[in-house]
């Protein structure tokens, strides 16, 4: 009798597929039936689609500049050029990120590989400079890195998201190393357009595993929020995002924390040749330490400070030691000087930005973490936007210690900023480091 009672319920809990039942509410009709949204397997596959992404992404920005010159582009219209595909990216990264929340994150995926596949193919088909401003349009829907987050993000609780996010940085910054690296000896061996194509096809052949590997519904949201999706509007939902307390704060703290590093991102190749007299291979070898330095914070610096404290914690401590990496920066006039002060910065750059990401998709409802994300990186590229012009302005009028200057006096006032928005005091912060040193040292 027990095992008929048993049995009669286990085929009561069976859906039943003659009815229509859905046997897997996590999976639609087309979905591969070998994958389950489960987090490890969507991270593998995140993995993935972020490694073929990046690597593509550097594979044509190495040679861009070379095809720029070869088609006889000056440096004013390469400029021009660079501006146009960051404010591309500027204008198409809420608008992704809304997007995102509406068809959810393989929709996203499967637009963002596709537009950098045509962004690509454009390029290496590019016989002059109208096909080759014509190939940056495309970058208005090419948000891989982003549509990447927001699969992580759907399949993870807030409590593991910023370790998600941080390993998700880790296949970026590999595919950063490779991508060159393949682009460079395509480039020898077969040309410029070559390296571009085959940046190209690299996004456009991994489309069919997406298609078949993550399922189409990835976000187990209530009848609430499926009807607020549908009832709501775009005007109505941004109004209701930045009304969200907190979400407006950590943008700022965003924008802040991206403003000094843009500028000397994008005036290095200027002073590491005026300054530092650095040669264009010893300049990749620098290159080549922050990309690791970068994957080390990603990979374990931001796994181990976020496990044992707060959020606010670690964002208040990032800032502040920023603050005497960029005082540093300012003084620094030899090129192992330039080493030491860069990978402080980097490593508590890098945590700083994954933990504020995190933080902003713990602050929005489950619906609402795509446009977060969106807007997130909208920022970066509107920083890189306006960073060439104001880091021109200011090495031509003030030299190359006022890009220290002004990070230090920027994370100063945003480290102050943060200690009084999250009610903390520095002398409590140091205590908790303090009692962290004392466990490590017994």
């Amino acid at each position: 009798m027990i095992v008929e009672d048993a049995m009669y319920r286990e085929r009561r809990a069976a859906p039943d597929t003659r009815r229509g039942e859905d046997p897997d509410p996590m999976m639609k009709r087309g979905d591969h039936p070998g994958f389950h949204a489960s987090p490890r397997s969507m991270m593998m596959i995140a993995h993935i689609v972020n490694f073929v992404y990046g690597s593509s992404f550097f594979m044509q920005a190495s040679v861009f500049t070379y095809l720029c010159r070869k088609l006889g582009a000056d440096t004013e219209t390469y400029g021009w050029i660079q501006t146009l595909f960051a404010t591309l990216q500027l204008i198409g990264n809420p608008i992704f990120g809304y997007f995102g929340d509406v068809f959810g994150p393989k929709v996203t995926v499967i637009v963002a590989l596709t537009s950098a596949g045509l962004s690509h193919m454009l390029l290496g088909f590019s016989t002059n400079l109208t096909m080759l401003v014509i190939s940056r349009f495309p970058a208005i829907a090419m948000h891989g890195y982003t549509a990447c987050q927001m699969l992580v993000t759907s399949v993870n609780e807030r409590n593991k998201r910023a370790e998600a996010l941080g390993q998700l940085g880790v296949s970026f910054g590999v595919g950063m190393i490779v991508g060159p690296l393949i682009g460079g000896w395509l480039t020898e061996s077969y040309g410029e357009e070559l390296a571009a194509l085959m940046a190209g096809a690299g996004n456009l052949l991994i489309l069919p595993f997406v298609l078949m590997v993550i399922p189409w519904k990835m976000k187990p949201m209530g009848s609430h929020h499926a009807d607020t999706i549908k009832s709501e509007g775009s005007v109505q939902k941004m109004i209701r995002f930045f009304s969200t307390p907190g979400v407006i704060f950590l943008f700022l703290v965003r924008l802040c924390s991206a403003v000094p590093i843009g500028i000397f991102q994008s005036t290095f190749s200027v002073f590491a040749m005026d300054t530092f007299r650095l040669s264009p291979e010893q300049g990749g070898y620098f290159m080549s330490f922050i990309g690791i330095t970068i994957m080390v914070a990603q990979g374990v610096g931001v796994r181990f400070v976020a496990r044992i404290f707060s959020e606010s914690t670690v964002l208040i401590s990032s800032s502040f030691f920023l603050i005497w990496s960029y005082l540093g920066l300012a003084y620094t006039t030899k090129v192992w000087q330039l080493y030491l002060v860069c990978m402080p910065l980097v490593l508590n750059l890098t945590i700083l930005n994954i933990i504020v990401t995190s933080a902003l998709t713990h602050t929005v409802s489950s619906d609402s973490t795509g446009a977060v994300l969106g807007l997130n990186m909208a920022i970066y590229s509107f920083v890189r936007a306006v960073s060439p012009t104001l880091g021109g302005y200011m090495l031509n009028a003030f030299g190359y210690p006022s890009i220290g200057n002004f990070g230090f006096t920027v994370s100063f006032v945003t480290t102050l900023v943060l200690c009084i928005g999250y009610g903390k005091k520095p002398w409590a912060i140091y205590a908790k480091f303090k009692q962290l040193f004392f466990i490590v040292n017994k």
